[in-house]
């Protein structure tokens, strides 16, 4: 998209200041839907049992792979604690137990963090279901994002060799997980069973490939003398293995064993055809409960003209990808978004390498989902877990959990503002999607102030306790630090040093809540100088508290390498008034080149003030990154306003001539100035056939107003939004650009509309982000009419600043 860029960091005298910027939003249209079949049958809620990590060895399953466990609990990310808000899934009376149960695991978060473990055994089935009762649960109607950490067994086998040839499969793991969302009648009793067609009522658990979800194939009924089924006869099949899936249902399986087998003499009631025509292991989406997904057939015959019934699962190829190698002895970390406004969901698989850095998803699949499937009705809360089996093979199937969406869904949006130059710079991996913008680079010397904003979303729970870790590049060094909240209050200085090497770790002071739910750490560093032209890649941010993991990585970008380079400091003064001005305000003026010793004896120095320049001033021969030349700006030089002070080297190197400026403001009296930050600001995608709805901002919004006069100056922001057009056919955008205000009420911006409003509190110099002085859902927001065309729309904001006389 395009977007036009601007610095805003210019001040003024005249009362009224105008600003525009470029405002893109993306629209698309997305319809989907797939049916469903239901059954009803109850069951009562139990506890998960517990088991510490130090006693691995009394689990009783004695046919797993111990030592694997033991390497998988010891490698384990970080996780919330599961305490009451997960429930072990009940299964029929006399079936086989469900084997899944919490490991307690310490870690240097939480004292009560804890491991799912699911199976770790042969012929084993375990199922856990969020806790309805203690709020755990997945709400469709909101954004929502999941994120957790899974562990699939180990398997080694000529992968590992480094041989990914089609069709190979690491031998001897099985089966798999599944995370699951239901509304099954039966709740936390919901599994998928199967009835023996032998005239009793003894029930069978879906095991091996049916993971406890899927509808069990477990009948290759014998057609002999060459008998075959009807058209009829296979939609009855259909649904009758349809019927006994988890009901009202949505599945994502992770399948670790291809169950591809059709030979007459193969088929076994036992379930090993689901993968027909599958490549290796595999990650897929689909409807349980669905009976088009089941497709029956006969085997070939054998030497009596006999065949068996088997079934094929239909696996769509648009939310299916083959021939992964999900059992590899790592965990793999999964990211779920759903947006209500499409009605689509979003998996990220692998977006996490083994150290927790983000990287783009190995695997991604999306899916627009049809919620009448799950027949909520009123209700707006949908039971979530997970289920996982083995069969013949046994393996480690464990989970980390890092959200759980019902109690805190927030969002992290990291960006790096260079100070020195006015400028976002850097490529920022937008966490799963991959998604990225390039923004210029640096220079050495630049002060950068690297920004985390935590934004709270929606939740029941307060999201307490929350610690950063933060890593730093090695080419920058650490200023300062402080946490601002928008609420008014001080900014929270983070007055103890906060770093060990290149790592920062700080414990946020408030807590995030529904109704103060932003706090933006800005940590304020300088980069160090260079030699030559250096790309920095991202660092890992982790913001970790109760109920909530957040984590992402830093923009990566480029450190310019320059003949010439400066830096100077401070980059602003203020004085309240002319009485307060020195004889002589004095600025140091740092210089550096790279030629040995930094010989700077070739390079002149310049200083003027408001266009009219000061007598000829040399660099002290110590002058380095590290050691200043001072200036001098004489009283008698300066204004009442904004005096704008110009620093210039140049430096002549046969034929060539390196120039290197630099801008000092110095304000007399204060002033009131607007700045836009962000290069490209948008809303939520929404679906073509959204009609009359608010569409919330998405992303980073900034715009600063930074205010340095005396305290009880006030000033005000009103903004006005030119319509939206479709970037490729000209057509207008269904509906408008609103303000909503505090009360909720909605004002057009296609006329002026007073947007932000504030009056300082004291003397210093104070900056608001206009944008964090607006809830959630209020503020610009977009509104829809009717249906829109599908397409990318544009449009303009102007921002009006009217400060005070």
């Amino acid at each position: 998209m395009n977007h036009l860029k601007h610095r805003f960091d210019g001040t003024t005298t005249r009362k009224v200041l105008y600003y525009t910027a470029l405002l893109n939003v993306f629209i698309v249209l997305l319809v989907f839907s797939i049916g469903n079949s239901t059954k009803t049958v109850f069951a009562q809620e139990t506890k998960l049992p517990f088991i510490d990590d130090a006693h691995l060895g009394d689990l009783e399953e004695t046919t797993g792979d111990k030592d694997d466990l033991q390497h998988a609990v010891e490698s384990a990310p970080d996780g919330l604690p599961l305490k009451d808000y997960f429930q072990l899934g009940e299964f029929p009376s006399g079936q086989i137990l469900n084997t899944a149960k919490v490991i307690s695991h310490k870690n240097n978060v939480y004292d009560g963090s804890s491991l799912l473990l699911v199976n770790n055994s042969i012929r084993q089935l375990g199922a856990i279901w969020g806790n309805p009762d203690q709020d755990n649960y997945f709400d469709p109607t909101l954004f929502q994002t999941m994120s957790m950490w899974v562990y699939l067994g180990h398997s080694k086998s000529n992968f590992e060799q480094g041989d990914n040839s089609v069709g190979d499969i690491p031998t001897h793991v099985g089966d798999g997980m599944a995370l699951v969302f239901q509304n099954d009648p039966r709740g936390v009793g919901a599994i998928s069973t199967y009835k023996e067609d032998k005239g009793d009522e003894k029930i069978r658990l879906g095991t091996g490939e049916a993971m406890g979800v899927w509808g069990p194939n477990f009948n290759n009924k014998l057609y002999e003398n060459g008998e075959s089924f009807s058209t009829n006869d296979g939609i009855t099949l259909k649904k009758k293995i349809a019927s006994m899936a988890i009901q009202k249902s949505l599945a994502l399986e992770f399948d670790t064993y291809p169950d591809n087998s059709a030979n007459f003499i193969d088929l076994n009631n036992l379930g090993i055809s689901f993968d027909m025509g599958k490549q290796g292991q595999h990650i897929s989406l689909g409807y349980p409960a669905n009976p088009e997904i089941y497709e029956p057939h006969l085997s070939g015959y054998d030497s009596n003209r006999s065949r068996k019934l088997y079934y094929r699962m239909v696996h769509n190829r648009n939310t299916t990808v083959d021939n992964q190698y999900l059992a590899n002895g790592n965990w793999h970390h999964i990211t779920i978004k759903w947006n209500p406004n499409t009605k689509r969901l979003y998996c990220f698989f692998d977006d996490r390498d083994k150290n927790k850095n983000i990287q783009h998803a190995q695997v991604t699949i999306s899916s627009a989902i049809d919620l009448s499937v799950f027949d909520l009705k009123n209700s707006h809360k949908l039971r979530w877990g997970f289920t996982g089996s083995t069969g013949e093979f046994s393996e480690n199937n464990l989970i980390v959990f890092e959200s759980i969406p019902s109690f805190v869904n927030a969002e992290l949006n990291m960006q790096i503002f260079d100070r020195s130059t006015g400028t976002i710079v850097g490529e920022n991996l937008e966490n799963s999607e991959g998604n990225s913008t390039f923004y210029p680079s640096a220079n050495a010397g630049d002060t950068l102030d690297f920004t985390y904003d935590l934004n709270y979303q929606s939740g029941i729970k307060n999201w307490d306790k929350i610690v950063a870790n933060i890593n730093l590049s090695s080419e920058v060094e650490y200023l300062s630090s402080y946490v601002d909240y928008n609420d008014g209050d001080p900014v929270e200085e983070v007055k103890t040093n906060p770093m060990s090497g290149n790592k920062f770790t700080y414990h946020i002071g408030k807590s995030l809540t529904p109704s103060h739910n932003k706090a933006t750490l800005h940590i304020i560093t300088r980069v160090k100088p260079v030699s030559k032209t250096n790309f920095v890649s991202g660092q890992l941010a982790r913001f970790e508290g109760d109920y909530l993991i957040k984590d992402g990585m830093s923009p990566q970008f480029r450190i310019a390498s320059n003949a010439l380079n400066m830096r100077v400091d401070p980059e602003q003064i203020d004085y309240q008034e002319m009485s307060q001005v020195p004889d002589d305000s004095l600025i140091n003026c740092y210089v550096w080149n790279n030629k040995p010793n930094n010989d700077l004896s070739g390079v002149s120095l310049s200083v003027s003030v408001n266009g009219t320049s000061l007598p000829k001033q040399k660099l002290i021969k110590e002058t380095s990154y590290y050691v200043p030349t001072k200036i001098a700006i004489p009283k008698s030089q300066l204004q009442e306003g904004t005096n704008t002070v110009v620093i210039k080297t140049e430096e002549t190197d046969g034929r060539q001539t390196f120039t290197c400026t630099k801008t000092v403001f110095i304000n007399v009296g204060g002033n009131v100035r607007i700045s836009y930050r962000t290069h490209d600001v948008s809303f939520a995608t929404i679906n073509g056939t959204s009609g009359n709805k608010l569409v919330p901002r998405s992303g980073i919004w900034k715009v600063d107003v930074t205010d340095t006069r005396k305290r009880g100056s006030d000033w005000r922001v009103s903004a006005q939004a030119s319509p939206l057009t479709n970037t490729k056919t000209g057509l207008r955008f269904n509906g408008k650009m609103v303000f909503v205000d505090k009360n909720n009420n909605r004002h057009l911006l296609n006329d002026q509309v007073e947007v932000g409003h504030a009056i300082k509190a004291t003397d210093k110099s104070e900056t608001w982000n206009l944008v964090d002085q607006w809830s959630n859902n209020q503020g610009i927001q977009l509104q829809t009419d009717n249906s829109v065309e599908e397409g990318d729309y544009q449009g303009q904001i102007s921002w009006i600043l009217v400060n005070s006389l």
